[in-house]
């Protein structure tokens, strides 16, 4: 359900938890509002996440499975190659640096290619805790200062995550209080209003509450939209603050808002939040802006990739002999080319951000090299750090890895279909959609696939695991060519026929679903 009041920060306040009763949706939204830092450790049984919390806001998310891992995911943009995403990661792992690094340095991706990818990769992997139904949560306080490299609208987060993948049945069970209310806007949201970018279906609900307040039967009716659809916008918006009983509006301190604005850790964590396009990423750069600009762009991106693992030494380009006229000059050549004030109004908005982070961290290289003291104890930690090098021996190098591969485990698993071992291949199947449920055609598969092996069983399930693999994703081909073939089965002839026309056009140039249109077509006449 969605917590009220005082609740909210009850469940920030939760070291440990189930979230079969605190959903990733209601953690992450109180998360935000309480602008708590730490480690959300997530354990669903083979899988484990670490989503790194930086007021509130999450900026990093480690687990054990490898398509979420960065060059699994560029190979699965198209942006890189097979053979070069293994050669690039050969190269990053033997040389201790990050991939993007190596695949700037061989020119296979910009600096901008490789950020705005960093972004959509931890969205991805941040959205797929909106499908877990079950798990444990844990949180652990961070004491360490967090520089983000990657940052995310953990707003437009939740309103995508719950949209889009949050089950039904968590829909359902967390509005179940709000159906006999007469439902409004919050005239002082917790979030300003900026922060959260509202389109489509859910414009027309907002629009809809906007003269009164209405019950969920009415703004269903209003809208002219599925209740199923209209029941995730309402529940979105109100984990968001932006909908609640018109009932609690009377009744809840009007300064609430206000104290959030100014200041604060919710306040600090609000003005942070990037707002400009959904879940932060960067605006691309118009080609016809100057030429000097868009190289002044591309440096500060890719310095801001690696700043956060250099020391200051490396930071300002300095041997340990620098003297101090050069340690100045070249903090004046970085600070010059950082600084976020000297981009102007079409760079600031952009890159305003990380330009301060370098330009500060600038400053903080240059006072560490000026001190005589703190200069000889970064040398003397350089010259352990050498000699601990030294002192190792370099392995032969090889690729290893323990992550989970639900890719793998996939290809094996439609390899036992094709041999007819059906019971086999739902273990694999089911591994696959497990590890990955964000892919429809993973869902999909194993639908049909349980269907096949026991359509007494599971067909009801199937027919629904269908659908909800073709909601996430509506350009799931192979998920309308096998609810076609399903209702075909259950003689939804009309529903069947729908079903094939869109996988037709979808799977071209496949032929399964035109065959199977015409078999559907044959019968007709019978």
């Amino acid at each position: 359900m969605i917590p009220t009041g005082d609740q909210w920060s009850e469940i920030a306040g939760l070291p440990a938890g189930d979230l079969a009763i605190t959903s990733y949706a209601v953690l992450l939204a109180a998360m935000a509002r309480s602008g708590r830092s730490g480690v959300l450790r997530l354990a669903r049984k083979p899988v484990e996440k670490q989503v790194v919390l930086a007021e509130g806001r999450p900026v990093e998310c480690r687990s054990n499975l490898a398509h979420e891992t960065f060059g699994r995911f560029l190979r699965s943009e198209n942006q890189l190659s097979e053979a070069d995403h293994t050669s690039a990661l050969s190269d990053s792992l033997s040389r201790g640096i990050p991939l993007g690094e190596v695949l700037i340095q061989r020119g296979l991706l910009s600096p901008h290619d490789i950020y705005r990818n960093l972004q959509k990769n931890l969205a991805r992997k941040l959205l797929d805790g909106f499908t877990w139904e079950r798990g444990d949560f844990e949180l652990e306080e961070d004491q360490g200062a967090v520089d983000p490299t990657v940052k995310i609208n953990v707003l437009q987060l939740i309103l995508t995550g719950v949209l889009k993948l949050t089950p039904q049945a968590e829909i359902y069970a967390g509005i179940e209080r709000l159906r006999e209310e007469s439902l409004s806007l919050d005239p002082h949201p917790i979030f300003e209003n900026t922060q959260l970018r509202i389109s489509g279906h859910t414009q027309r609900v907002v629009q809809a509450l906007e003269p009164r307040p209405l019950t969920l039967h009415e703004l269903t009716s209003n809208v002219s939209l599925p209740g199923e659809e209209v029941d995730r916008i309402v529940y979105a918006l109100a984990l968001l603050g932006r909908v609640l009983p018109a009932s609690e509006i009377d009744e809840r301190p009007v300064s609430r808002s206000v104290s959030r604005r100014s200041g604060g850790a919710d306040a600090a964590s609000a003005r942070r939040q990037p707002s400009s396009t959904p879940l932060a990423e960067t605006t691309p750069i118009d080609p016809a802006d100057d030429h000097a600009l868009l190289l002044r762009h591309a440096s500060i991106v890719e310095a801001y990739l690696s700043f956060n693992r250099k020391d200051s030494f490396e930071f300002l380009d300095l041997d340990e002999g620098a003297t101090m006229p050069e340690i100045g000059q070249a903090y004046l050549k970085v600070a010059e080319t950082y600084a976020p004030w000297s981009l102007g109004p079409k760079g600031a908005g952009d890159f305003g951000e990380q330009g301060e982070l370098l330009f500060l961290r600038a400053a903080r290289a240059y006072s560490e090299l000026s001190n005589s003291e703190s200069r000889g104890a970064l040398i003397h930690r350089r010259k352990v750090l050498r000699d601990e090098e030294a002192g190792r021996r370099k392995p032969k190098f090889s690729i290893k890895t323990d992550l989970l591969d639900s890719e793998e485990q996939f290809k094996k698993g439609l390899a036992l279909v094709d041999r007819g071992e059906l019971g086999k291949a739902l273990e694999l199947l089911e591994f696959a959609a497990d590890c990955d449920p964000q892919k429809a055609l993973y869902r999909a598969e194993l639908a049909y696939r349980r269907d096949q092996f026991e359509s007494h069983r599971y067909r009801k399930q199937s027919m629904s695991d269908l659908r909800e693999a073709i909601r996430i994703d509506p350009g799931c081909g192979v998920g309308h060519y096998y609810l076609g073939l399903i209702l075909g089965d259950e003689g939804d002839r009309a529903g069947a026929e729908e079903a094939l026309r869109r996988s037709i056009k979808l799977m071209a140039p496949d032929r399964r679903p035109i065959e199977a249109l015409k078999e559907l077509a044959a019968k007709k006449k019978r």
